[in-house]
Order: C-alpha cells, then sequence, then structure tokens
C-alpha cells in the first residue's frame, strides 16, 4: 500500500522544443485534464515512482543526472498513437519510433530504484509523450489519428515532481 504523503517522482526525457508539443495539446485542453503546457512539462516518462526519504531522493538524483550526462541530448523521432488505458478515458500521445534506447534506459533507472527496494510505477514500460487524457470520443479520437505528425526533437533526461496522473510537474 502507498503511503500517500509520498512525494510522487518522475525521470523523463524533457524534449528541447516543448511549444511544440504545448501547441498540440492546446487543442484539447477543453476536454483533457492532462493539458501539456498549463499543467504538465512535455515528457517520455522513463520511470515513475513514490519516495519519502529525502536521503534516497538525493542518491536517485545523482545517480539520474550521472545518467543524463552520459546520454547528454538524445534525438528521438515521434508518430501519432492511441492508447486506450481505462474504459471511459484514451490517451491521446506520441509514440518513439524506435522505443529501444528508452527501454534500455528504463532498465538502467528500474535497477538503481530497486537498489532501494523502490517499485516503478510504470511497468510494463511503453514509452511515449502524452499529448490529452479525454473522456473517450470516437469523432476526436478519430481526428488525432489522421494527424500527420513526424516529429524529431532533442531530449534530456530529467527528475522531477510527478501528480497522481503521471503529469511531469516540476523539475527538481
Amino acid at each position: 500500500m502507498i503511503n500517500l504523503t509520498m512525494q510522487r517522482y518522475n525521470i523523463a526525457l524533457i524534449p528541447e522544443n516543448k511549444t511544440y508539443y504545448e501547441s498540440l495539446s492546446k487543442k484539447y485542453y477543453k476536454i483533457s485534464e492532462y493539458k501539456v503546457g498549463q499543467t504538465s512539462i512535455p515528457h517520455i516518462t522513463i520511470a515513475q515512482f513514490y519516495e519519502d526519504r529525502e536521503s534516497v531522493v538525493r542518491e536517485i538524483y545523482s545517480q539520474v543526472y550521472s545518467l543524463a550526462n552520459t546520454y547528454k541530448e538524445v534525438v528521438i523521432h515521434l508518430t501519432t498513437s492511441i492508447y486506450k488505458f481505462e474504459e471511459q478515458f484514451t490517451w491521446l500521445e506520441l509514440r518513439l519510433a524506435d522505443p529501444e534506447f528508452c527501454n534500455i534506459l528504463h532498465r538502467k533507472i528500474v535497477n538503481i530504484l530497486d537498489s532501494f527496494d523502490i517499485k516503478c510505477l510504470n511497468t510494463p514500460f511503453m514509452p511515449h509523450l502524452t499529448i490529452a487524457k479525454i473522456i473517450t470520443d470516437k469523432e476526436i479520437i478519430e481526428n488525432f489519428s489522421q494527424l500527420k505528425i513526424d516529429q524529431s526533437d532533442n531530449f534530456t533526461l530529467f527528475m522531477g515532481h510527478s501528480d497522481s496522473i503521471g503529469q511531469f510537474t516540476s523539475v527538481l
């Protein structure tokens, strides 16, 4: 059971061109609780976890930034995707054309979390950049899936705070 006083953290890749993803998300602000640019920094989550021990968070932070220095900026290519996670909700998202780099990075981060007996919240891992979480609407889903998004961007690894639906709310 999760202690509700624990802080939720997100280790994620954040794009250099945030405004592109924010403007795409703005089209869905009226119908989405997930608002990229307003309530969330655009990101590709690598791992999320809960923790309340400050010394452990500092150590994880240190190890994450060692990895970040290893990879610096990574170019990732994104395309349109739809993911129905819950019956009444649909996630409009961009998927990675080649997720292998993120899969490797995810395993490295999970190993760090495992060394502190911390459970990674996002398993199974499906790397993506969320644009909106909407109440399932066939017309909106069809329109989104027909968008011709073919976007590449430079991404950098960061650690920050997350809310209950996985929005990356601030960088540590």
